[in-house]
Order: C-alpha cells, then sequence, then structure tokens
C-alpha cells in the first residue's frame, strides 16, 4: 500500500491511537475522514485540523453504517483505506444483571462492527476501480479477575 495520496475512513478517530493516526496519516498527505458517535467533538477536531473531514458514526448500528457508506461514496469518492478503530472497553461481571448487556455491547462493537464496515465499504472502491485496504486495529484485551 502506498503511504500518501490515499482517502481514508478511521472509524473510532476522535481519540487516543484512531486520532493519532488520522493526525499522522494527513500529515503524511493522505485526505482523511475521522468517523464517531460524538457531532460535536468530530467538530472540535475538523476546526483544530483543517483538511480533515469528519463524519457521525456509531458501529454498533446498522442503519448509521449504511447512512455513513452513502455519505462517503458521495463526499469521497476514492476511499480507498478503511481503518476499522472503533472500541469499547467496559468492566462487565458474570455476578451483576447488567452484566450480559455489557457483553453484548463488547460484541455490537468490537466484533461486529468491524464486520459490517467491512462488509459496507468493501464494494465502493470497485465503483472506482480500485482496492480497498481494512485494517481491524480494534481488540479486546483485559485481564480477567476474580468475578467477572
Amino acid at each position: 500500500m502506498k503511504m500518501t495520496g490515499n482517502t481514508i475512513l478511521i472509524t473510532g478517530g476522535t481519540s487516543g491511537i484512531g486520532l493519532g493516526l488520522a493526525l499522522r496519516l494527513h500529515e503524511a498527505g493522505n485526505k482523511v475522514v475521522v468517523a464517531g458517535r460524538r457531532k460535536e467533538l468530530l467538530d472540535e477536531i475538523t476546526a483544530e485540523h483543517p483538511g480533515i473531514d469528519a463524519l457521525v458514526l456509531n458501529v454498533a448500528d446498522p442503519d448509521s453504517i449504511a447512512r455513513a457508506r452513502e455519505s462517503v461514496a458521495a463526499s469521497h469518492p476514492g476511499l480507498n483505506v478503511l481503518v476499522n478503530n472503533a472500541g469499547i472497553q467496559l468492566q462487565e461481571s458474570v455476578l451483576d444483571p447488567a452484566g450480559l448487556q455489557v457483553a453484548e455491547d463488547h460484541v455490537a462493537v468490537n466484533l461486529l462492527g468491524p464486520i459490517r464496515m467491512t462488509y459496507a465499504f468493501l464494494p465502493l472502491p470497485m465503483r472506482w476501480k480500485t482496492a480497498l485496504n481494512a485494517f481491524d486495529i480494534t481488540f479486546d484485551g483485559r485481564l480477567s479477575a476474580a468475578g467477572q
């Protein structure tokens, strides 16, 4: 993969690794779109970093993914890199009745989110006769303690 001249969509791009990656890739000469759930945070990022675009997206919501796909297809018809970075890491316990919902939220975001994003965005570059480079850097690595 070439390191400059790409159009890159980064989920979970509003903080941490995702934001750091977005800034570095933008500095290297790539068109970067950061995606996240909080519009006000996305607005701050685009104001502080001209040239970076933003997209409201919840990877746990299939309808949000479909809307994002259509938006990107219209506004960035050269997308060739997808970085699945969105993830959550919430405390859960099998002893807590709410623990099951937390586990389901982890699956929806950390497992199904990247799968749904890849399925949704993989066909787009075919329209432009290019390939999509998809990367998944989301993980749910935790140490378990008694009661978790």
